[in-house]
């Protein structure tokens, strides 16, 4: 990952890097905090590594059996919008927003409640039909494609609101996940015979590595109803991920997380970012996570990006800091 020195690189062995220019003051204590945070993090990843080593399993080479091996164009960025323009009557939504991330890359959209971050998803997964503007995955423009082929580009999104099937088990509403790459008809599919039986043995399959890597397995056959909420969105990412995606969109994934459930989704992420190369875009109000991981971060305001760079051009961005605290030194130590 490229990250800027003056944040904690979490996949990096902390010795190999200073935490701060000196022993004493505010930046080092900043540094001192975060290297805590992430403590936990790099431990449960060293421990994962021995594992492998112990077991002889190897993640890299898992994790694309699992997903597949990713196919982008080389050079060509994974995402763009450019150019969006919504309104709802007369209220302009989104003014000209225009947003671009990179292959491998991790871009936090953040901003005020209301400033048009869902908004900007929805146009780019299809869910709106934007006035103006258009979208491209990899050099394709998919504008106007209804959510189902934007989906079939390998764009993969999550919900601020979660919307699971609650009187389904956990691998149920996984293996929906794979409906796109099945192909069976409903009367050979009822009788569970020939390529229909064969198709669902293969994606349960995938979907059984995936209760293992999002370590789902004590609740892997409990109806969705039952899981607490941080399990629930737990659910929500595997899915996104059943559909084997090159761009993850993933709208408040740690909302009303508690601290350790959330230590578990950035794990999750960033394992995600490294092994499987997957270009990430996250919407998320935590900002000290969102300063940690971010390869860049872009901030919405009244429907318009007011800032964007690295995360610590953004923190100290004036525009930024009057529409979030209005005058205080920093948004996040």
């Amino acid at each position: 990952m490229h990250h800027s020195s003056s944040r904690v690189e979490v996949c990096a062995d902390p010795t190999d890097r200073s935490l701060a220019t000196s022993t004493s003051g505010p930046d080092f204590n900043r540094s001192s905090r975060r290297l805590r945070r992430w403590t936990k993090i790099l431990g449960v990843r060293l421990a994962s590594q021995a594992e492998s080593l112990h077991t002889g399993r190897d993640f890299t080479s898992w994790s694309k059996n699992i997903f597949g091996v990713g196919m982008q164009p080389s050079g060509t960025p994974a995402l763009e919008a450019n150019g969006i323009s919504l309104r709802f009557g007369g209220l302009t939504v989104l003014n000209d927003v225009s947003l671009e991330v990179g292959q491998r890359q991790i871009v936090s959209l953040i901003g005020p409640n209301g400033a048009g971050k869902s908004s900007l998803v929805n146009c780019i997964t299809g869910f709106y039909r934007p006035q103006r503007g258009t979208v491209t995955v990899f050099g394709e423009d998919v504008s106007g494609l209804p959510p189902q082929k934007i989906a079939k580009h390998r764009v993969a999104r999550t919900y601020q609101n979660i919307e699971l099937f609650d009187g389904m088990s956990v691998l149920e509403n996984l293996l929906l996940g794979r409906h796109m790459h099945m192909s069976s008809g409903p009367i050979s599919g009822g009788l569970w015979w020939g390529k229909a039986r064969n198709e669902e043995l293969r994606e349960r399959e995938v979907v059984e590595d995936l209760v293992d890597f999002l370590e789902l397995e004590s609740i892997r056959n409990a109806p969705v109803s039952l899981l607490s909420y941080g399990q629930r969105k737990r659910v929500d990412l595997g899915r996104a991920l059943a559909q084997d995606p090159h761009i993850l969109i993933l709208d408040e994934p740690m909302a009303g997380m508690n601290v350790e459930e959330k230590e578990d989704m950035v794990r999750f992420i960033l394992e995600l970012q490294e092994t499987r190369a997957i270009s990430i875009v996250l919407i998320e109000h935590d900002m000290g996570v969102v300063m940690d991981i971010s390869d860049r971060v872009a901030v919405l305001d009244f429907g318009q990006f007011i800032a964007m760079g690295s995360p610590d051009e953004v923190k100290n961005d004036p525009a930024v800091i009057r529409a979030y605290v209005g005058g205080a030194k920093e948004i996040a130590s």
